[in-house]
């Protein structure tokens, strides 16, 4: 499986915005809105060749997501994507970016040391900022 076709399978995703969380379930319009600009954007996207960073841990990627937007995409099992398995893919939502990490989470409760990179060529991700910041239901 490419990592592209991934997202389609999760069963909800999590948005961390400031330090506020959502919980936002498949079949909700919030999801789906998300994820049509989600497919968009990505629709001429490329996947670079993997990154090696250090592992994370949970606390230090809590602390990430208390600034700024983040995704974090949650599938019912673990998956396997361009060679790498992952339950969980958190991704860093800024408007202008023409590109952004994926950083795989998995089972062993870490944050994994190789990540996907995404070249989103012509387009940004503006689309998708757009669509998680009309969320209105934040807890």
């Amino acid at each position: 499986m490419v990592l592209f076709d991934t997202f389609e399978k999760a069963e909800y995703f999590w948005l961390y915005r400031d330090g506020e969380t959502s919980f936002c379930g498949k079949n909700t319009d919030d999801f789906r809105k998300v994820l049509c600009a989600w497919n968009e954007m990505c629709s001429k996207a490329r996947l670079l060749a993997p990154l090696a960073v250090g592992p994370s841990s949970v606390a230090e990627v809590e602390k990430m997501t208390h600034r700024g937007v983040w995704m974090e995409f949650m599938f019912n099992g673990t998956l396997s994507a361009d060679g790498m398995s992952f339950d969980s893919l958190l991704v860093e939502v800024v408007p202008s970016a023409k590109g952004f990490n994926v950083i795989r989470h998995d089972m062993s409760r870490e944050y994994a040391g190789r990540c996907f990179s995404v070249n989103l060529e012509e387009g940004d991700m503006s689309g998708v900022y757009e669509a998680v910041m009309n969320i209105t239901k934040l807890f």
